[in-house]
């Protein structure tokens, strides 16, 4: 069987299968020729999966769906491809996670202390402007913070 006869025979499996849901789509030589050329690149599977796609999603408002059709196949099939893409570069893009959560409090002791306690202030002031007393526990942290370690 040569590849234009095995071609010809999984378009005929995929306008079958399109038949057996929609019996709109007809098994006939203008729509086997029309397919042929129209998705012609296009693997079986990906065209059988765009036949399954489009009639998995849903159809638009107060309208018949439409039959799907070698136009429809090539646009889902592209819509797809593209939005794989765009998910695989979109997850090669993210950045790495930090490595080191107290990387900054390491580089930075200095300025981590003083943002620190400048935050602690400013929450004991906001807890005294609301007339607010601190417990023992509270002021108990008061020491200098000790450094992470893993």
């Amino acid at each position: 069987m040569s590849y234009q006869d095995q071609r010809t025979e999984e378009i005929k499996t995929c306008i079958a299968l399109a038949n057996g849901i929609d019996p709109r789509i007809q098994m006939n030589p203008p729509t086997l020729s029309l397919w042929i050329k129209t998705l012609v690149g296009k693997s079986f599977d990906a065209i059988h999966a765009a036949i399954e796609l489009h009639y998995m999603r849903p159809a638009p408002p107060n309208r018949d769906r439409p039959a799907v059709d070698a136009t429809i196949i090539r646009r889902i099939i592209s819509e797809e491809t593209d939005r794989a893409q765009a998910v695989q570069s979109a997850q090669k893009a993210l950045p790495a996670g930090v490595k080191d959560p107290s990387s900054y409090r390491a580089r930075n002791s200095e300025e981590w202390d003083r943002l620190y306690a400048k935050g602690r202030d400013d929450r004991r002031a906001d807890l005294a402007r609301q007339g607010i007393q601190l417990m023992d526990w509270q002021l108990a942290n008061d020491r200098k913070p000790e450094p992470f370690a893993p």
